[in-house]
């Protein structure tokens, strides 16, 4: 189980693929933690990696660009206690939040990844890969390039 609620540095890196374009304002979730920290995509496969703060406010990172159906997409999201950002394919995505705060400590709900979200919308068309979670530490660049290249022959790119 992971426990980010309190949390003031975490990092989360995987592949993803979305494999159907959703309608205009239909949302996708990718994965959910306890409703605390999420990556969703939408209008289009719009990226967001979004956390609640310390007084459950919503904040969000954008990725400006929508993904392309069924080309695979490393991503990286994370907040290194000043910043709240995510990068496509190692290029970082140009809309960040900061701030200084920890994840909220709200009600434990359940973790999903790739899920049905309430098991009636949100739900995901795709697939995720190589996920890894980092809690109370951030993924340095250096990490994040050596991944990127170990890994990107195994999805074509």
């Amino acid at each position: 189980s992971l426990e980010l609620s309190g949390a003031s540095k975490f990092a989360f890196e995987f592949w993803l693929v979305t494999d159907d374009v959703y309608a205009i304002g239909e949302t996708q979730r990718g994965f959910d933690f306890e409703g605390e920290v999420y990556l969703y995509l939408y209008r289009n496969t719009m990226p967001y990696f979004a956390m609640k703060d310390s007084g459950g406010t919503l904040r969000e990172a954008s990725g400006g660009n929508s993904l392309t159906t069924g080309a695979w997409t490393y991503i990286v999201g994370q907040y290194d206690g000043a910043e709240l950002a995510f990068w496509l394919n190692l290029v970082k995505c140009p809309t960040v939040w900061s701030g200084a705060t920890t994840v909220f400590n709200g009600t434990d709900t359940t973790s999903m990844i790739g899920s049905n979200y309430l098991g009636t919308s949100w739900n995901f068309d795709g697939r995720i890969s190589f996920f890894r979670a980092y809690i109370g530490s951030t993924l340095p660049e250096s990490a994040r390039t050596n991944h990127y290249n170990q890994e990107r022959h195994l999805f074509g790119i």
